[in-house]
């Protein structure tokens, strides 16, 4: 149990504060990778990427989206992808190669923001 005076900090739980706090993490590491402004260049256009695995939901994925580029081909960091339509709800499983479209970046889990088509 722990009590704190900090105003930034009251009415806040510790659980949405770690949350908060992880999701930092990973925007900086992702940052610390690749600029903003290359982000927004991938907006809107669509990759090949691997399935690294499912929610325990089942409604979105961690997908690693595949770069062709014109000398080599690269991955981007793991994001998270959701599905399209509900119609393919529970297709997919942890390797399958999947299509996705890079949406920008998930300020809620500091990840990239995918979506499966």
């Amino acid at each position: 149990f722990m009590v704190t005076l900090d105003p930034s900090v009251q009415n806040q739980k510790a659980k949405e504060m770690k949350l908060e706090k992880e999701a930092d993490k990973r925007k900086e590491r992702l940052s610390n990778k690749f600029d903003e402004d290359f982000i927004r260049t991938l907006i809107g256009n669509e990759y090949e990427g691997i399935v690294k695995a499912k929610s325990k939901t089942g409604d979105w994925y961690y997908v690693q989206p595949c770069v062709e580029g014109e000398r080599e081909a690269y991955s981007l960091p793991v994001g998270v992808a959701k599905l399209e339509s509900d119609e393919e709800h529970g297709l997919y499983s942890a390797g399958d190669r999947v299509r996705v479209r890079v949406e920008g970046i998930d300020e809620k889990r500091g990840q990239l923001a995918l979506t499966l088509i």
